[in-house]
């Protein structure tokens, strides 16, 4: 519980509506009997006059100063208040206030393996939440960063797009929504493809947060729609692989796909797709890879390589 207390002068308050994620509250204090005036709290300016506030960030009320609050919006930008002006009552709506209530990622997006020269699809995704919960008022860009390591991101828009240090070419689509989608891959002349940082920003009237950098990483063994070892089951629902095997990329789907696996009864002829590397010590495998048994090598194998993504 939090005391709001009142703002300078006043005598007692009450709290009338809190937004959605309680970091921020609106209602009324009283500086006399029977002389109320409308309050503010968030958790970036405290409790305040909703009056003052306003006019010291240039709103003009006319002159009515505002006595009661009595809702604000889910992410906190907007208020219903009461004004009085001689003896008159006028009900105000406020917006574009000031608000600590940004959305929230709830997943970020995970990095891609592509073939240097692919017409196939690549994607990458986010999930995040207004305050509260829900999709309110969420605006949705994703970004790349230009220069390695810099953290300078600039805007994607739907289109070509050609990586200004490569040379390397795309077409990107879904740039305004959560899912990223790239396509008809085309190295650079005479330059390697660099692997390059996708993010995704989102937006409400309380400002912007972005998620954490994905990469996109350029490997020949994407050619082959294969991503060795670790990459083991077709669930990226973009490519399409006879037999349900390796899409080329290591998604959560390969994850789920290696724990049915590993762990599924020794007759189920499933569980080959967890044997991936040579580590039981019985046999000798000179390329590395599946030995006949699984154990705990297979592992720690995959995790390693699930991990880092999807090496050459």
């Amino acid at each position: 519980m939090v005391n709001l207390g009142v703002p300078a002068g006043g005598l007692d308050s009450s709290a009338d509506a809190v937004n959605g994620d309680g970091k921020a509250a609106v209602g009324s204090y009283s500086i006399a009997v029977n002389n109320s005036r409308a309050m503010l709290w968030n958790t970036s300016v405290g409790t305040v006059d909703l009056t003052n506030y306003l006019t010291a960030l240039g709103a003009s009320l006319g002159g009515y100063t505002l006595i009661s609050a009595t809702d604000i919006s889910q992410d906190g930008s907007a208020i219903v208040a009461t004004g009085s002006l001689l003896g008159l009552s006028r009900a105000f709506l406020i917006r574009n206030i000031p608000c600590p209530s940004t959305p929230r990622i709830i997943s970020d997006p995970i990095g891609r393996a592509a073939c240097p020269t692919s017409p196939g699809v690549v994607a990458f995704t986010f999930d995040a939440e207004a305050p509260g919960g829900g999709q309110v008022n969420l605006e949705y860009r994703w970004v790349v960063e230009i220069s390695p390591t810099t953290g300078e991101l600039v805007p994607l828009s739907d289109g070509p797009f050609v990586d200004p240090l490569s040379g390397t070419s795309m077409i990107i689509s879904g740039a305004a929504t959560n899912t990223l989608h790239i396509s008809d891959i085309v190295a650079g002349v005479g330059l390697p493809p660099r692997d390059i940082n996708f993010g995704g920003t989102v937006t409400n009237p309380c400002g912007t947060v972005t998620t954490t950098l994905a990469m996109l990483r350029f490997t020949p063994a994407a050619c082959t729609g294969a991503c060795s070892p670790a990459d083991i089951a077709n669930t990226d629902g973009l490519t399409s692989q006879a037999g349900g095997g390796p899409d080329g990329a290591i998604d959560n789907g390969d994850f789920t796909a290696f724990f049915g696996a590993f762990f599924a009864a020794s007759e189920d002829p499933s569980r080959i797709a967890a044997d991936i590397a040579d580590t039981d010590g019985l046999t000798i495998d000179q390329g590395g890879g599946p030995d006949g048994t699984i154990d705990n090598g297979d592992f720690s194998a995959f995790f390693a390589v699930f991990f880092a993504g999807c090496p050459v």
